[in-house]
């Protein structure tokens, strides 16, 4: 076997410029594995090398199963071996993801080994980078023969991709992903070298990051480019994603933040067909400063807690926003300021959210009742209650003050709203 310090510092030919790589939305049914490439006629090619020795023209296709490759290689000879190991001809594709609430990125490959007609079988292999291969659980691949070379079509199961369409099954979806395709082409099989490995992209290790990311083509890539398009946004790319059960059908939904709107997508949604969206109160995407989910109104379907920032030219606030789903649209079922700065200082409040206590007997999660909202007062820096000169807040639960004589106050939903259930006063 290899080593890994030999597999990254192989010689690797790229593309004349580095591309995202597309990926088409296909049905069940419309690839079928023979080989042959006939029914993928309609989709881009991205050609890889060039000439009669080491080339590479492929196309990417995905259900909501996993992933269809097809290839076609330009290559004088194929070496083969009867081992697993990554010393012979293959089309290697590089995904890399970094994993929510990780700094660092991952990747993982997959090789793809097109067998010799009459002498070795395809196959289909899986690594994470640098790593050890192992047979793709399955996946499957067909090649045929052609003059100078051979296509061949595989499928691979999302289970195996750390990248899935819509965000199903294994892990990041699509518009999170990066994507390298590399053609290996080894030409002796006694001592067998990489002579050749053009490629999409460089894969460095050190910063995955910058490889090309994947485009979705069709599904939920369309639905987001149709959206961008639409508010006249620069990128498709979400800034932030997160996933959670928010219709209340056991599938996750994708909660996704473009630039200052919020939108909620998924194969549950709508039928996988619509989104919905919500502009947010901000000027800016980094305005949004944080996001989670959780189930607040206890009806078993998630909610979205945003902290959101908002300047003028008096100073700035952090507001807190609830957005509820109820599958026709978003609505904000409860607003509150949780900090306030101007250029004398900052008051900053907190929040609590206290989770209802579950019934001991029972499994039912949505039998647990709603969560509690408990807003407190915080602590101030450079103002006090002489040099505070701020209206109290009309269009949000105010915040409360260190000097105020409110110190708590708790919200719960009542099936229409969250209604103030509890009030604590500063001791004198």
């Amino acid at each position: 076997m290899l080593s890994s310090a030999f597999l990254l510092s192989m010689p690797t030919t790229p593309a004349r410029a580095q591309v995202g790589v597309a990926v088409e939305a296909l049905r069940d049914g419309d690839v079928r594995l023979d080989g042959r490439l006939d029914e993928w006629r309609g989709i881009r090619r991205v050609q890889v090398g060039e000439g009669a020795d080491a080339s590479l023209r492929f196309s990417l296709g995905a259900t909501a199963r996993g992933l269809y490759v097809a290839a076609e290689v330009r290559d004088e000879r194929v070496v083969r071996r009867a081992s697993l190991d990554m010393r012979q001809d293959a089309v290697v594709l590089t995904f890399a993801v970094q994993p929510p609430g990780r700094r660092r990125w991952e990747a993982r490959e997959l090789w793809l080994m097109a067998g010799d007609t009459g002498r070795s079988a395809g196959r289909v292999a899986v690594a994470p980078l640098g790593g050890v291969l192992r047979l793709a659980a399955g996946a499957a691949l067909v090649e045929a023969p052609t003059s100078g070379g051979y296509t061949f079509e595989a499928f691979v199961p999302f289970a195996l991709l750390p990248v899935a369409e819509g965000g199903e099954g294994a892990g990041a979806s699509f518009d999170q992903g990066r994507l390298a395709v590399r053609l290996q082409d080894v030409d002796r099989e006694a001592r067998p070298e990489v002579e050749a490995a053009p490629a999409t992209a460089v894969v460095d290790p050190r910063a995955l990051e910058r490889l090309p990311r994947i485009r979705a083509r069709g599904g939920s890539g369309a639905l987001l480019a149709g959206f961008a398009r639409t508010q006249g946004l620069a990128d498709d790319v979400p800034e932030r994603e997160l996933r959670a059960d928010v219709s209340g059908d056991a599938r996750e939904e994708r909660l996704l933040q473009l630039d200052r709107f919020l939108v909620v997508l998924g194969p549950g949604y709508r039928g996988g067909r619509a989104y919905d969206f919500m502009a947010l109160p901000v000027a800016r995407g980094r305005d949004v400063l944080s996001a989670e989910t959780q189930d607040l109104t206890g009806d078993g379907r998630a909610e979205l807690l945003l902290r959101l920032r908002q300047e003028n030219a008096r100073g700035s606030r952090v507001l807190l926003l609830v957005v509820g789903f109820d599958g026709e649209s978003l609505d904000a079922l409860f607003t509150a300021e949780l900090a306030k700065e101007t250029g004398a200082g900052r008051i900053e409040g907190r929040l609590r959210v206290d989770a209802a206590r579950r019934p001991r007997r029972s499994r039912d999660a949505a039998s647990a009742g709603p969560a509690t909202l408990v807003l407190e007062a915080g602590q101030a820096e450079g103002l006090g209650p002489e040099s505070y000169r701020v209206r109290p807040a009309d269009d949000a639960g105010p915040l409360l003050l260190p000097w105020g004589p409110v110190s708590t106050r708790s919200y719960r939903w009542d099936g229409a709203r969250f209604a103030r259930v509890a009030e604590a006063r500063h001791a004198e």
